[in-house]
């Protein structure tokens, strides 16, 4: 990622020192509005971190001084460094890196050193329960960017990311109409606007700070992630492995040839519509990271759910267990009619073949795992909680921790999933959970960029506006199983 010089973060912080003294102006003596008091309380929240920051580097800097006629310092070369000022709009400003460009290659490449830069500068909060913060969001945004090879990215995270954006965007859901803001509000959200509605400010994209907890939605952290630039459908290989042999001395060669397949997955889209009142409007602070951040907990809902029962019929995912997902070839059937014994979970661990049992972890309802931490009255090691207790016969047990429960099953990774067997009953023909490699069977598709379209007034039966504005936020994504042989899946007989 690149860095970001003293110079440039001095001349953010005069930004700052600038833009609080022209909110104060044009509200002098009066309560700051929803919208401007949140900008006002990030961008003293960013000026704090500026303020540590420049003063570090001050420090630095003149400890350099003292020692630059240090005996060592002075056989080596005079080495000049230059760095270039940018200013938040200067960072910003898609025209600018367009008319600097040499070519479309280059243009992409400006785009990706500023979107690194507005990344390196960017104010995110995190919800405290989501054990993340900003530098896991920050490798985030750089994970994408590094794929992507159009800039759609690059263009989506300097669009969006800009404090007049923010600004914009914030007053946009408040209800304001898009002709009450100022030229430079208007130029900001026109860049935005192509594909109707408005992109959601890249510090509080779901589909670009995929930052869930994964409590009730543990794909995302055990599968495969692709994020499309350019393109709605994702096409994969996968193969068979190769059977080698060992051969007499001048021996003919077998044929080993794999057996090649091409997965595919078109991205569809998914949508979430809330109302909330006029009041509501003027009385919550921050009403757009609240609303996005809903809309973030609903996609997490609706994706535990279709990535795990989905049909697979457009525009539904196809979901692991199902209409197009597992089949009865990966199924284990307990042994015992509406039963679980200790038994079934080691025949399901051992149904699975040996490549994929390496990286393969548990997913299942709590119901699931309660049943076989019942299963052993004397400390049995089936279930172990992260760095022990020992087992039945006395062994610690230093476990995976690769787990959102705090637990692991036979020495592997245990996720919950709220949408597998939600009745939580051991009947006949019940799928009870699922066993495999994740990482290399199933596949999620994003299309990266979050839009919400604002509704001004919504109306009620009557046919007359009853008080209550509306926004619609969509965004697109699929999944595909690659590898079914990667799994194995435990059903009750």
């Amino acid at each position: 990622m690149a860095s970001v010089t003293l110079e440039e973060r001095v001349a953010r912080d005069a930004e700052i020192k600038a833009r609080l003294a022209e909110i104060d102006a044009e509200h002098a003596g009066d309560q700051l509005p929803e919208e401007v008091r949140s900008e006002w309380n990030d961008l003293n929240l960013e000026r704090e971190e500026l303020s540590k920051i420049i003063s570090e580097l001050r420090e630095r800097s003149a400890r350099l001084e003292e020692l630059k006629d240090a005996p060592e310092a002075r056989d080596e070369p005079k080495r000049i460094y230059t760095s270039s000022r940018k200013s938040d709009k200067e960072v910003h400003d898609l025209w600018e890196i367009r008319q600097q460009s040499r070519s479309p290659e280059h243009e992409v490449e400006l785009l990706h050193e500023n979107a690194r830069r507005s990344v390196e500068r960017a104010v995110i909060s995190i919800p405290r329960e989501y054990g993340k913060n900003r530098e896991d969001a920050q490798a985030g945004m750089e994970r994408l960017l590094e794929n992507d090879t159009h800039g759609e990215v690059a263009r989506r995270i300097l669009a969006t990311s800009s404090n007049t954006y923010k600004r914009a965007f914030a007053k946009v859901i408040g209800g304001r109409p898009v002709a009450s803001l100022t030229a430079e509000e208007q130029r900001a959200m026109s860049t935005t606007t192509t594909a109707g509605g408005f992109a959601v400010p890249v510090t509080l994209d779901p589909t670009v700070l995929q930052i869930s907890n994964f409590s009730v939605n543990p794909y995302r952290a055990i599968c495969r992630n692709v994020t499309l630039t350019g393109s709605n459908t994702w096409e994969g290989v996968t193969a068979t492995g190769i059977t080698a042999t060992y051969q007499t001395e001048a021996g003919t060669a077998s044929d080993n040839t794999q057996t090649f397949a091409q997965p595919s997955a078109i991205v569809q889209k998914a949508q979430a519509f809330v109302p909330y009142t006029f009041e509501i409007e003027g009385d919550m602070a921050g009403l757009a990271a609240e609303l996005t951040q809903a809309f973030a907990d609903a996609k997490d809902d609706l994706e535990a759910t279709q990535f795990t029962t989905g049909t697979g019929t457009a525009p539904a995912p196809v979901g692991i267990i199902g209409t197009q997902g597992l089949t009865t070839t990966q199924r284990y059937q307990t042994a015992g009619t509406a039963a679980l014994a200790i038994a079934d979970i080691d025949s399901a661990f051992a149904q699975l073949a040996p490549r994929w049992r390496s990286r393969a972890v548990w997913v299942a309802p709590m119901f699931f795992y309660n049943k076989v931490r019942r299963l052993y009255t004397a400390g049995g090691e089936t279930l172990m909680p992260d760095q022990g207790p020992g087992n039945a016969a006395g062994f610690s047990s230093a476990a995976s921790t690769q787990s959102n429960i705090g637990y692991n099953l036979l020495g592997h990774g245990a996720y919950e999933c709220t949408a597998i067997n939600t009745s939580s009953v051991l009947s006949s023909g019940t799928k009870q959970a699922i066993f495999g490699d994740f990482s290399r069977g199933m596949v999620i598709v994003d299309r990266v960029g979050m839009n919400v379209e604002p509704v001004s007034h919504l109306f009620g039966a009557s046919g007359y506006p009853n008080g209550t504005r509306g926004l619609l936020a969509w965004w697109r994504n699929n999944t595909a199983i690659t590898t079914k042989t990667a799994f194995v899946y435990v059903e009750t007989l």
